[in-house]
């Protein structure tokens, strides 16, 4: 079982990679800013603009395999913010290189198909470069500086679709949630692509892997299509009505960054290395259908639960408003009926409602006899009534730390902390 590492990990690539390697790897996610807590695989934020960082977490962890699936895809937040794209696609690539030669760990940089000024259809991997905006020079730039300090890596031109986490819908995730709300979709009918779905380019890049390849090469499908005619066939496999998508011009929209309007790659070496006949834009597609149970999977990770959000329903709107018309707003027969159904569902002899958590809190302390003279000890990553409730009864208050893994509170620092209390 090899020990791989994926950069870009709340990316639409990288959290693919990290589920679909799950099965058979030891899998460690690195991120930038957002907690994705994937059961199985092990997470850490990672500075990939700090060589130091990197050093550090290879060490700790001792990779077999870096796949670097991060980067700032926006073209038009590339031109606007060119220090930003400088940062993640150039410097992050080139320092995970020089890490990861000095410490002898095989790298996987995932490029792009935007390196060419789209006059050429096809494009093989011999043909020189001719970026034309901001984020294609610096991807470029990253090609150059990951061969020079990592002549062994491995290099993927690529362009891929799948689904995506609800936080950052995937161009395929777009279409179809447009098409299934029924409005009208407008697609370019001159900007052309070879695209994979996700997880074949994963099972490629590993079928390179193991055949200890090194060096650029492309990942596509052999069927060039415009993104139009993508969209309508995704329309066709799905179900929805493809007249509902509009062909627009890319050609005749005023932009300040230059985008090549071909971006078709050739798969020919891909086929010759990995024995394989050129595969199709349908082939995909119907992949990705296949895979749509776990869409929902997909979309989950790294959902953020609001505190303080409640679920309410019909009933419970019913029940508020039947208590209002009653006449009883603070007291009256819902108290004692609540009170019976909580005793009854926890199996007590009894149930006392009051006002609000801190206040049962509050009571319990003095059930259990805590006041003054007496020491509490808890965790700092509770609600601050856990302490204050402790407070109102004239108890002092301690804290011990929690334990990473488990998210409670930590039984050796406890131990600590109530020898420390009996000095």
């Amino acid at each position: 079982m090899a020990r791989i590492v994926i950069t870009g990990g709340s990316g639409l690539l990288g959290l693919n990679w990290a589920l679909h390697a799950l099965k058979q790897h030891e899998v460690h996610l690195w991120l930038h800013q957002r907690h994705i807590d994937l059961t199985g695989v092990f997470s850490r934020h990672v500075d990939l603009s700090v060589p130091s960082a990197i050093t550090t977490a290879i060490n700790d962890i001792k990779p077999d395999i870096i796949i670097n699936t991060s980067g700032y895809t926006s073209v038009d937040g590339c031109e606007s913010n060119i220090s930003r794209s400088k940062r993640a696609n150039f410097d992050s690539a080139k320092n995970l290189a020089i890490a990861a030669a000095q410490e002898g760990v095989k790298l996987v940089h995932i490029s792009t198909d935007h390196l060419f000024d789209g006059s050429t259809s096809f494009v093989d991997e011999d043909r020189p470069t001719n970026p034309q905006n901001i984020y294609a020079q610096h991807k470029a730039m990253a090609e150059e500086a990951v061969l020079h300090h990592h002549p062994q890596a491995l290099i993927l031109r690529t362009t891929f679709f799948g689904w995506g986490p609800s936080y950052r819908q995937s161009f395929t995730d777009r279409i179809l949630n447009t098409l299934k709300s029924g409005q009208q979709l407008q697609m370019f009918d001159d900007v052309f692509f070879t695209p994979l779905y996700t997880s074949y380019v994963i099972d490629l890049a590993h079928q390179l892997i193991d055949m200890q390849y090194n060096g650029i090469i492309n990942l596509s499908s052999g069927e060039r299509i415009s993104k139009f005619d993508f969209s309508v066939k995704l329309a066709d496999f799905f179900g929805f009505d493809s007249e509902t998508i509009q062909p627009i011009q890319a050609s005749r929209l005023k932009s300040n960054v230059v985008r090549p309007l071909d971006l078709s790659l050739s798969n020919n070496l891909m086929c010759e290395k990995l024995k394989i006949d050129s595969i199709t834009v349908d082939d995909n597609i119907n992949w990705l259908k296949k895979d749509e149970p776990i869409s929902h999977e997909i979309q989950q990770v790294g959902t953020i639960f609001p505190y303080g959000k409640h679920y309410i329903d019909n009933d419970d709107i019913k029940a508020v408003t039947k208590t209002l018309k009653s006449g009883w707003l603070t007291q009256g027969p819902e108290i004692s009926v609540f009170e019976e159904n909580i005793a009854a569902y926890t199996g007590a002899k009894y149930a006392v409602a009051v006002s609000s958590a801190t206040a049962a809190l509050h009571l319990s302390y003095l059930a259990m006899g805590v006041g003054p003279g007496k020491n509490i000890l808890t965790s700092p990553i509770t609600f601050v009534s856990t302490a204050n409730a402790a407070y109102f009864c004239g108890s002092k208050v301690y804290f011990a730390d929690i334990n990473p893994e488990t998210i409670n509170i930590d039984l050796a620092a406890s131990k600590s902390a109530l020898e420390s209390l009996t000095r």
